[in-house]
């Protein structure tokens, strides 16, 4: 059954769910889209008892999230599909400021270890693709390599895997080139390390 919320589905609390995060305390953070709780990122405690809303319906303009990203420091990044934006709020979940804005349909993020910010972009003219920001929102350059990007992870070996709707791609960041095609034929989503 489901995790969160407690007692079963609950369309008032969680509709259209994107991505989701964990809290070091075990908080679990989830983007929600619609619904009475529109536009909101809610927060479940171990057992799957709302507790609230981590950061609030609407909040810095906040409009259809789709990830939320903890940096290092300290500060929080939600993307979104609709404010065009990745809105930056406090560890408390109070906005600051937007940390990029005109970015069209951003989706799944990583922190690379220098503290840049990839991003999978899903749509827009000359912008699709996995988008790099430095640390402090400026913007640095587009993979194109593949397009239509949803999920986004960094591997080991400095490349990313991406999916979109044809399947799990690698890109070399380096070259902007395709490494190879992981999974084919089938639309993919957000990525996330598997700790059994």
């Amino acid at each position: 059954g489901p995790y969160a919320p407690a007692g079963g589905v609950n369309n008032a609390i969680l509709n259209n769910v994107r991505g989701h995060q964990y809290r070091p305390d075990g908080t679990l953070l989830a983007c929600n889209s619609d619904a009475s709780n529109v536009d909101a990122i809610a927060a479940f405690d171990t057992a799957g008892v709302f507790l609230g809303n981590f950061i609030a319906n609407n909040a810095g303009g906040l409009d259809s999230p789709w990830d939320i990203l903890f940096r290092s420091s300290g500060d929080v990044l939600v993307s979104t599909s609709v404010s065009d934006a990745l809105h930056r709020y406090d560890i408390n979940g109070n906005y600051l400021d937007d940390f990029v804005t005109g970015i069209n349909f951003a989706r799944q993020m990583v922190e690379m270890p220098n503290g840049n910010i990839a991003v999978a972009n899903f749509s827009g003219t000359g912008t699709t693709g996995i988008q790099i920001y430095d640390s402090a929102g400026n913007f640095l350059t587009l993979l194109d390599a593949v397009t239509g990007n949803r999920g986004l992870w960094l591997l080991g070996n400095g490349n990313f895997i991406t999916t979109n709707g044809a399947g799990v791609h690698e890109v070399d960041p380096n070259t902007n080139t395709l490494v190879r095609t992981q999974a084919s034929g089938t639309a993919m989503q957000h990525i996330g390390l598997y700790v059994p």
